[in-house]
């Protein structure tokens, strides 16, 4: 069961895959919490590629090279820090998906 800092977490990451165009849902992101945490980008349609690496080189990702996978490493505090200096240097709001 996902926590309170799981959610915060899962949120910022949205946010900041909206500030990029990308819709949250087309995307799979995965947050690990064993010794130190982890989130993990690891499902995505090709056409968001080159946003996504904008984005993990933003917040300090690294790319897994065995899967082709982005990891960023830490512990919960230093993953939403990340995430919110991301957030500082994407674009401002900007709508992923038409709303109806």
């Amino acid at each position: 069961m996902a926590s309170n800092i799981d959610t915060a977490i899962y949120t910022k990451f949205n946010e900041l895959l909206e500030r990029h165009g990308i819709n949250p849902c087309s995307v799979t992101a995965e947050l690990e919490s064993e010794n130190e945490s982890v989130l993990y980008i690891n499902d995505w349609p090709d056409e968001h590629l080159e946003r996504l690496e904008k984005i993990a080189g933003d917040i300090g990702m690294t790319t897994m090279s065995k899967d082709q996978e982005f990891a960023l490493r830490g512990n919960a505090s230093e993953i939403y820090d990340a995430l919110m200096a991301g957030l500082e240097k994407a674009p401002r709001a900007r709508i992923a998906h038409p709303r109806n």
